[in-house]
Order: structure tokens, then C-alpha cells, then sequence
């Protein structure tokens, strides 16, 4: 079964390979090709094209074209979904787009499954480090955006002595302008690039070549181009069999760690009490989520950056703060900038300090979408390998103990396209009907299984006609047809195949090229807003305090080192606090203060420069 598409020259076409709904299972393998753009060159030409494709190997392929003109794209990758896929070891040059990643290429899940489309190992120039493409990495949509559109959120990883983990793509060192590194209308990337480079390529994008959010991340490793060995002979299947078991076993227990330590132990618990808390229990709130920092999720902060009434500026800001993933979030700063009373420019500042680095929680992800990836490329080869090909039969049991290894709702489809393929429909009835019982699946998920189940349906009826799937009756083709309208994942690539090959449709791929009018080569998020005028250098609130109460400090032309200190009624010296910000809000706990008026004075370079009271009630 499958297609191995090797050795072949696709020489001056204006499209080149075209391929749509492969699977591990249907298996497709695109390695040592060359594909040259034809001249001339329209705009959406390209050599490959995978649509609605999942599971490929796409390895030691050359992508270019000889028209000066850089109007080519070499690569489409067009909705291979949330699973992880990797483009690996390729050769692309003198392209308009070298990689056109469209639509939805990721995973979502921010807890556990970051995965999905990710690139490795490919030169983006030539090795005489001429013919630059003018886009090596363009990410496009045209359907509605999600927290799906885009490549993997990971691109590479770092793993204590691996110089494989990050991704090793090779750029030309000094592009002229115009030049695009990475043109990402998608959502967030993390690059992790070796830091140690023994070539003469460049390996961390550029940030006047980067459009959207890419944030770059060395890892200490070296690289040279034996970082990025050849996959194309394989392992045999004991030595592919142990990589997936090392792999799943490595995913599993940092899943294992993620599903402890994130929000608690329980996302829907410590959401509850979010939702639920009240003024009176902002202080109570706020340590509470500092005690499970920094590993809140999305939902969590999200959650708490949308109870403005408990949550104020400034506990939202050390909530964030303790969670440096949380800068990294557009959804969350378009929260913040929508809050009734803005968060103020300093403590935006405070908060985006964490855009650039790497948090302890992400970290794991990083390392478990590694995982992932490898698992996936073992459990792909060992599908080949097991299906046997025309000389040798398939191994039933071992494909049978693989699927049930992987123990995934994809691997379970994987089961059911296997028996749909061997018609064994009874089978493939019975495993379709223990999905959803097997596994949560979410609204979509629901819906695509619906799908899965109305094609098979039409596509047993077909299959069982003499005349086959080439003269499809107008109630077959009506069942199809609604199939391919309603699901843009693999069941509606497969009806759209099946009509496509009965001539009942025209089908015109998709290329959705970036809009780059009038865009600069970055976006610039939100920073916060202003103050007004004349701001007073020491205010509190809220004033009288019960739990705790903010000291707000504006040390404008001033020194910024201070100290506050905080008097009882007597005169008495009971707390001092360090200021080390020009502008900031400090929380200061209450509980310990009993009723009465207290007095605070903030001094620089020894000098009292002014003060504040505030009155505790109980």
C-alpha cells in the first residue's frame, strides 16, 4: 500500500506532484526528488503539494527554479491538522515562497499535545550560499482563524546532551532586502536554534526578517551539518519498534508531570474557583494562584484576567508575572488591553518581560512535542514496514499491536482505514463504535467521527458495485458531497477524492499567498496605556484596606533604589519594602495588621521624598 515517489525529476512544470488525504496507513514517502519550477513562472506554481496529508516522509528533496524572477513556491502544505509532521533534510533555492504552510497545521492543547507541523534540518539557500528564496518559512490562512492556524508552536527542543532537539534550518547569513526568514500570519512559533554553528549558514531567524510572532531561542549545542543525519534507509522494525517505546515512554511520563503540576493537579477546579471568588478574596485568590505558578494554563489565566471585579491590575500583574508563558499570549494581552481600568504601560512592561524566555512549563511541552514527533515518525515506519508490500503479505498481528500501542483516537482511525482498505467492514464497524467510548472527544472531534462514519458508509456501498468508485450514482454522489461540504478534516478529503475521481467535481487547490501590503517586518503588541498627568509619587488603595492593600509608586527624574517603610499609629517601624522599579504597584498583606491608621514613607538615598497613609478595618 502507499506511494514511494523517489528518484524523480519534475523538471519545468507549473505544477509539479499533487497529492491529498494520505495517511500513515495510505502511506506516502516523497524522498531524493527534484523539482524545478517551469518558466514561465505563474505566482502559484510549485513542485509539491500535500493537501489534507498526515504521516508523509518528505526527505532529501530539492526544491528550486531557474526564473530570475522569484515568482515559485517549492513546497504546499495545506491542513495536515493537530498530529505531528515533520518536512525534514530538504534543499530549497531561488524560490518566491520556498514553504507555504497553510491554514491548520497545529495543535492547540497547551497542557499536554503541543504538536504538529514542524520543520528540520532544510537549507533555505544554496550550499555556495547563493540564490536566497525571498520567503523561506510563509504560514497563511483564508479559513476562520483558530488557535489551530499555524505550524507547531515547538520547532525543535532542547534535550540535555542532544544536538538533535533543535531544528538545525540553515539561512543564508546576510539576505539583502526584501527578505523574509519566517512570514507567520499563524499563531505563536518558539524556535530553538543550536548555538554553536560550525557551518557557514545561519541558523537563528533574524528579526528584521521575521513578520509575526517568532521568538528564537539558543540552545547550547553545536551544529554541523552531521546534526542533521540522514532517516532515508530506516531501522529495521526492532530497532524502530524500540524508538517507539523509548519515545511514548518519555512523552508519557512528562505527561504524567504536566497533568500534576498544571493548575494543580486540575484545570476545572482551580477555573471553578476563578469564576466563583469574590472581591473580599483577591488576596486569598492571588496566593493561591502564585502557589501553582508557573505552571497556570491558558484557560486559568484567562479566566483570572477576566475577573477584573477580584483580580486588580496589580495582582493580575504578579499572577502573570509568576507565568512568563502568559506574555507570549495574544488572546491574553487583547484582555488586558480591554480591561475597564487599562493596565498601565510599567506594569505591561513587567509582564512582557517574559516574551522572550522559556518557562518552566514550557519547557516540558517543548520536550514532550519532541517526543511526540519521534514516536510519530517510528509508529509511521513501522505502519510501512508492517503493511508488507506486493511480495510480502501484511503482518495483521503486528499492525494490530501497534495501533493499540499508540492507544490515540488517530491511531484507532489509522485501525479503521486499514480495515476499510482490506474490506473488512464488520470489523472496521466495531472499532468505529468503540471510539467515542474510548476517548473524549471534543464538539469537533464529535462532529469529524460523524463523518468518518457517513463516509465509510457511502464508500462500502460504492466499493461493493461492480463499476466501483469511477460511475458514482447521483444518491452515492449526494452522500459524498455532504460529507466533503461539512468536514474539512480526512473524511472530507477522502469523499472530495473519491468524487474527484468520478469525475463528479472540479477542484481547484487552494494557494493562499501572505498579504504583505503595507506590513512591517514585525507586529508590535499591546505595551499598555498611559497615566494621567501629574501622577502623585506614593498613593494607596484600596483605602481603608481589609486583606491587603497597593502602594503606588511613580519615581519619575528620580533615583530609582527606595525603600518603604510602614509605621503603626505609634510611630512604630513594623515592615520595610524594597523599591527597585522606577514605576510599580506593591501588594502589602494585611491580615497581620489590626484596626487603626498606619503611616507609609518612601525614602531615596536616605531622604524621605513622601508619604501615605492608610486605614485597616476589620
Amino acid at each position: 500500500m502507499g506511494i514511494d515517489l523517489s528518484k524523480t525529476l519534475f523538471l519545468d512544470n507549473t505544477y509539479g506532484a499533487y497529492f491529498s488525504g494520505f495517511t500513515s496507513v495510505s502511506g506516502l514517502r516523497i524522498l531524493s526528488n527534484t523539482f524545478r519550477n517551469g518558466q514561465p513562472c505563474p505566482i502559484d506554481s510549485y513542485g509539491l503539494y500535500l493537501d489534507q496529508c498526515t504521516g508523509y516522509h518528505v526527505e532529501d528533496n530539492e526544491f528550486y527554479q531557474t526564473d530570475s524572477s522569484l515568482k515559485g513556491i517549492g513546497l504546499i502544505v495545506n491542513n495536515s491538522g493537530i498530529l505531528p509532521n515533520e518536512i525534514y533534510r530538504n534543499r530549497f533555492h531561488n524560490l518566491r515562497f520556498a514553504t507555504l504552510s497553510q491554514n491548520v497545521n497545529r495543535n492547540d492543547d497547551q497542557s499536554y499535545d503541543a504538536t504538529g507541523l514542524c520543520y528540520k534540518c532544510n537549507k533555505l539557500v544554496k550550499d555556495d550560499l547563493t540564490e536566497p528564496n525571498l520567503f523561506d518559512f510563509a504560514i497563511t490562512y483564508d479559513q476562520p482563524y483558530t488557535d489551530f492556524i499555524g505550524i507547531a508552536r515547538y520547532q525543535g527542543s532542547h534535550l540535555s546532551g542532544s544536538s538533535f532537539a533543535p531544528v538545525g534550518n540553515m539561512f543564508k547569513p546576510y539576505p539583502d532586502y526584501p527578505h523574509y526568514d519566517f512570514y507567520n500570519e499563524g499563531n505563536d512559533i518558539d524556535y530553538y536554534f543550536h548555538s554553536q554553528n560550525l557551518t557557514n549558514f545561519r541558523l537563528q531567524p533574524q528579526p528584521q526578517s521575521i513578520y509575526g510572532t517568532v521568538r528564537t531561542h539558543p540552545v547550547i549545542s553545536q551544529f554541523t551539518e552531521n546534526s542533521c543525519p540522514s532517516t532515508l534507509n530506516g531501522g529495521g522494525s526492532s530497532g524502530e519498534r524500540d524508538i517507539l517505546v523509548e519515545a511514548v515512554n518519555q512523552s508519557d511520563s512528562i505527561k504524567d508531570v504536566l497533568s500534576t503540576v498544571v493548575d494543580g493537579g486540575s484545570t476545572e477546579l482551580l477555573t471553578f474557583d476563578v469564576q466563583t471568588s469574590t472581591p473580599p478574596e483577591a488576596m486569598q485568590l492571588r496566593n493561591e494562584l502564585l502557589t501553582e505558578s508557573p505552571y497556570l494554563s491558558d484557560t486559568v489565566l484567562k479566566t483570572s484576567v477576566g475577573k477584573e471585579e477580584v483580580l486588580n491590575n496589580a495582582l493580575i500583574r504578579d499572577v502573570l508575572v509568576a507565568n512568563p508563558h502568559s506574555a507570549k499570549s495574544e488572546k491574553i494581552n487583547e484582555m488586558l488591553s480591554n480591561r475597564t481600568i487599562p493596565m498601565p504601560g510599567y506594569m505591561m512592561e513587567q509582564i512582557l518581560a517574559g516574551e522572550d524566555s522559556i518557562g518552566p512549563k514550557e519547557l516540558l511541552q517543548a520536550r514532550k512535542a519532541w517526543w511526540e514527533q519521534e514516536a510519530t515518525k517510528s509508529y509511521t515506519q513501522l505502519i510501512h514496514h508492517y503493511q508488507g508490500d506486493n511480495t510480502e503479505t501484511a503482518n495483521t498481528d503486528s499492525l494490530n499491536w501497534l495501533f493499540d500501542y499508540r492507544n490515540t483516537p488517530s491511531s484507532y482511525y489509522d485501525r479503521t482505514d486499514w480495515l476499510h482498505a482490506t474490506q473488512d467492514y464488520d470489523q472496521m464497524a466495531e472499532v468505529m463504535n468503540t471510539i467515542p467510548a474510548l476517548f473524549n472527544l471534543t464538539g469537533s472531534q464529535t462532529a469529524t467521527h460523524q463523518a468518518y462514519l457517513d463516509f465509510y458508509d457511502a464508500s462500502k456501498s460504492i466499493c461493493s458495485d461492480t463499476i466501483y468508485a469511477f460511475s458514482i450514482d447521483s444518491v452515492r454522489g449526494s452522500s459524498l458531497q455532504s460529507v466533503m461540504l461539512s468536514n474539512n478534516d480526512l473524511p472530507g478529503a477522502y469523499a472530495r477524492n473519491m468524487l474527484l475521481a468520478a469525475r463528479k467535481i472540479t477542484y481547484q487547490e487552494p494557494v493562499i499567498l501572505p498579504d504583505t501590503g503595507l506590513k512591517v517586518t514585525k507586529k508590535e503588541k499591546f505595551r499598555g496605556v498611559k497615566e494621567s498627568d501629574y501622577p502623585k509619587i506614593i498613593s494607596v488603595f484600596p483605602n481603608p484596606a481589609h486583606d491587603y492593600f497597593i502602594v503606588k509608586i511613580d519615581l519619575s527624574e528620580r533615583p530609582v533604589n527606595g525603600v518603604i517603610n510602614l509605621y503603626d499609629g505609634n510611630g512604630k517601624m513594623l515592615r520595610s519594602f524594597e523599591v527597585h522599579n522606577q514605576k510599580d504597584q506593591i501588594i502589602i498583606p494585611a491580615t497581620n495588621l489590626n484596626s487603626g491608621l498606619y503611616l507609609l514613607e518612601l525614602y531615596t538615598n536616605g531622604n524621605k521624598i513622601s508619604s501615605a497613609k492608610i486605614s485597616v478595618v476589620r
